[in-house]
């Protein structure tokens, strides 16, 4: 979302999920170490993880982390 007092695009954490059956989304919970807010990152669903890598954070720096979110059990 657009913050038009501060003039920037905002970023979350959250684990956003769109069940393709009900078009449904919702917030997944997660457990471990919170992930730096970002935007502009790519994702992929492969086996029984998601992978993230890179992102804009909401200062504007650009991030190369590859990051793996185990989505077994949540």
């Amino acid at each position: 979302m657009y913050n038009s007092k501060r003039q920037i695009r905002e970023c979350s954490n959250e684990l956003i999920v769109f069940d393709t059956n009900s078009k449904e989304y919702s917030i997944m919970k997660t457990k471990g170490l919170n992930v730096i807010s970002r935007r502009d990152h790519t994702a992929v669903v492969y086996e029984n993880s998601m992978i993230v890598y890179g992102g804009v954070f909401e200062n504007g720096t650009f991030s190369n982390e590859m990051l793996n979110y185990s989505i077994i059990n949540n």
